[in-house]
């Protein structure tokens, strides 16, 4: 049996690996595995390689973790078995997730159409899972000038939405997760439209500030703006990503969210455009008219030190979004190798 576990930061989720066996006594469900904790976890299957699955015991505060783990490691000294979806697992593995940077997939069907500018519906049914776990946490989050989580819309087919959460802080992956339990195979609303929410949740992707900083520095650094993104300048909007623009606001967002010893000093920033293939549309939110770019644009930087952090902020902008209004869907970027 595995173990992995970093004794310094904060406990953001906990995977246990559970392989079937051929077992024919009865062991306890999943649910009466823990019962004896004040908050009993929430299970949720992460994935399944191979017939092993990593399952998510989720909790409505990551504060709670470090006691969930010592229940862990306590049970495991008595029972290794657990009862999972109607067939014996023993549970080989337990893993710690001290990740700050996740990404929690999820996918929203109608029975009629739907459009990717459902951002603000989904803004609001973020909080409201938040809500459901941590409402002290909700509240603070709405007071937020600087949202800690941004929202990735796409069309897979005319009735259906995969939708990113990207989360910038760890404990908010243990409030996103159990409020949004309580809606999974369930029918929800997006402002007046009866929806339906996929039964299962994914943690797609996690990293961290740290690593962020090891990737290969790159000069020319090729991004592309996947939904509409647009800025603030000069108290107008600009919908044409200037590279001042783009990494400005990544600066300030990474120095927002990163440790203190990982932040960037001010930048004076001189990358030039090399190339770009843009074009500007409408965006309707709501009652609101707006406008930005999607498309592809190549950035070269001259100054070895404005490239390397450029790169490290590029990589960042996966998590965290471009511009404006990336909370509601704007601004979503892919980093081209």
């Amino acid at each position: 049996m595995t173990y992995t576990n970093d004794a310094n930061p904060a406990i953001s989720g906990i995977n246990l690996l559970l392989r079937p066996v051929e077992i024919k006594t009865p062991q306890p469900s999943q649910k009466d595995w823990l019962k004896n904790l004040n908050y009993p976890p929430i299970w949720i299957t992460h994935s399944q390689t191979d017939g092993v699955a990593r399952v998510l015991p989720i909790l409505p505060k990551a504060c709670h973790y470090s006691t969930l783990v010592q229940a862990i490691y306590q049970q495991l000294t008595w029972d290794t078995f657990v009862e999972w979806q109607n067939a014996i697992h023993a549970i080989s593995g337990v893993e710690i997730n001290t990740q700050p940077l996740h990404t929690v997939e999820f996918s929203i069907s109608a029975i009629t159409p739907l459009s990717t500018r459902l951002g603000r519906g989904i803004h609001a049914l973020f909080f409201r899972w938040i809500d459901i776990a941590d409402s002290a946490l909700a509240a603070e989050l709405h007071q937020q000038s600087v949202p800690a989580f941004s929202l990735s819309i796409q069309s897979l087919y005319p009735r259906q939405l995969k939708v990113k959460i990207n989360l910038f802080k760890p404990e908010l992956l243990a409030p996103l997760l159990w409020g949004m339990s309580h809606d999974l195979g369930q029918q929800i609303r997006l402002g007046r439209i009866p929806c339906y929410l996929s039964n299962r949740a994914k943690l797609v992707r996690s990293s961290s500030f740290e690593a962020l900083t090891q990737v290969p520095t790159q000069n020319v650094i090729s991004l592309e703006f996947l939904s509409l993104t647009s800025f603030k300048q000069q108290q107008k909007i600009q919908p044409f990503p200037l590279p001042e623009l783009v990494f400005g606001s990544l600066w300030r967002r990474w120095n927002h969210f990163a440790p203190t010893e990982l932040q960037f000093p001010e930048i004076e920033w001189d990358g030039m455009v090399l190339s770009y293939d843009l074009k500007t549309q409408p965006l309707q939110m709501d009652e609101i008219k707006d406008m930005g770019a999607i498309g592809e644009v190549d950035y070269r930087f001259s100054c070895p030190q404005q490239a390397r952090i450029a790169t490290i902020l590029a990589h960042f902008a996966e998590f965290s979004g471009v511009g404006r209004k990336t909370a509601m869907g704007m601004g979503e970027v892919e980093l081209r190798e």
